[in-house]
Order: structure tokens, then sequence, then C-alpha cells
């Protein structure tokens, strides 16, 4: 094992040594730290909320997982419909690697008025593909969470 593979296994170890591990459907995940973890009334939907002196700051939602069609792109269109449906999906969509998790596609946009910036990201998983959105007020707020949230994604 590479020096950079141990590291990294050992660092995974420490992050979810300190989270809860929650189970949706087939799929189990370490809830970071911090974060409040809900299953949606119908079911279809794990939530994950961050907040912050009484502030909402970042909402994840891991969807139940779809038939992958074959074609990734494809499938993040098929999540963005069923999982986000009031925007159009997001132009360009992105490739997302993994070098722990399950690869996809990822793409974002800004809602209609600016209030928040949504992120789906849709995990190849075999014959399934796991919806995985991201909502946080703006651009920036995200990317001071990107590192919890890769690390939540792995």
């Amino acid at each position: 094992m590479s020096r950079l593979a141990l590291l990294l296994s050992l660092f995974l170890f420490a992050v979810g040594a300190n989270a809860q591990v929650q189970s949706f459907g087939e799929v189990s995940f370490a809830v970071p730290e911090g974060w409040e973890y809900s299953v949606a009334p119908s079911g279809d939907n794990a939530t994950l909320s961050l907040g912050q002196n009484g502030q909402l700051v970042a909402v994840m939602a891991v969807f139940r997982p779809l038939r992958s069609a074959g074609n990734p792109d494809g499938d993040f269109r098929a999540a963005w419909a069923k999982d986000v449906r009031s925007m159009q999906p997001p132009e360009p969509v992105y490739e997302h690697k993994s070098l722990a998790g399950y690869q996809g596609r990822y793409g974002s946009t800004n809602t209609p008025d600016g209030s928040h910036y949504v992120l789906l990201y849709a995990l190849e998983a075999g014959g399934s593909v796991l919806p995985v959105l991201v909502v946080t007020p703006d651009r920036q707020t995200f990317n001071s969470l990107e590192p919890v949230v890769s690390l939540f994604l792995d």
C-alpha cells in the first residue's frame, strides 16, 4: 500500500471514528460531526443539515438510488429531473472522480432568485445511481464546506 493510500485510510478512519454511521436503504455513511441527520416522512431521502447560530447553513440530501441507464450524463439528468425538479439541469456537467468512493457526475447552479447554491452529485454504483444533493446559501459557503462534503461522498 502506498504511503498516500495509507495516510488517506488512516484519515478516513479517524474522521469516521468520530462520526455517527447511518444507513439509508442499501447505503451507509458517516454523518459529519455537527450535522443533524433525519429521514423524510416520505422515506425518499435522508437529510443532513448544518446550522450555525440558529441559522441553517447547509443541507445534504441522499436520495433513493435510481436504475442506471449506463450513460453517466443521462443518469445525472434523470436524477436532477427526479430530485431537483424545480430548475433546469445545469450546464456543463462534470465528471466526479473519487479516491475512495463512487465515480459519477456533478453539476451546480444558483436558484433563479439567487438565494441558494444547488449542487447535485449522481454517483454510479453498479447498476444504480445514487443522487446526493447539496444546498447552501451561496458558492462561498459551499467552498468552505467542500472538504466535509468530499469526505462524506467518499
